[in-house]
């Protein structure tokens, strides 16, 4: 165990130097030169995509959302997701410990437990 911890010790050391710069600038350029620059040539195309048919006055889209509806499902889904990873995240950190943390619920329980409820 000790050496894969030196391995990956070594590892990190020279990736979080500039190697790992070095690299990634190296991978966009790449890309952006295999791509032949979409990012520059696509720009207004996506501008207008995004910014085109935007409507603050709910009207429905031709696929039948309107501009809100749209946002709020973005939105829902980034909640939803961050919602589940940090119950997740807390639970793997900490445990299940809402009970101590929730002054509502402990006192709730306390209340139950004075009444010999459990």
């Amino acid at each position: 165990m000790d050496t894969l911890l030196k391995i990956v010790q070594t590892i990190n050391m020279y990736l979080s130097d500039y190697v790992l710069i070095i690299l990634l600038l190296g991978a966009g350029l790449y890309f952006t030169i295999r791509t032949r620059f979409v990012q520059v040539r696509c720009f207004g195309e996506g501008w207008r995509r995004f910014f085109g048919e935007f409507s603050l006055n709910g009207e429905k889209h031709k696929s039948g959302m309107s501009s809100f509806q749209a946002l709020a499902t973005a939105v829902a889904a980034q909640v939803g997701t961050g919602n589940i990873v940090g119950a997740c995240g807390a639970i793997l950190v900490g445990g299940n410990t809402l009970h101590t943390d929730n002054p509502l619920l402990t006192a709730r329980l306390d209340l139950n437990f004075m009444r010999g409820k459990n």
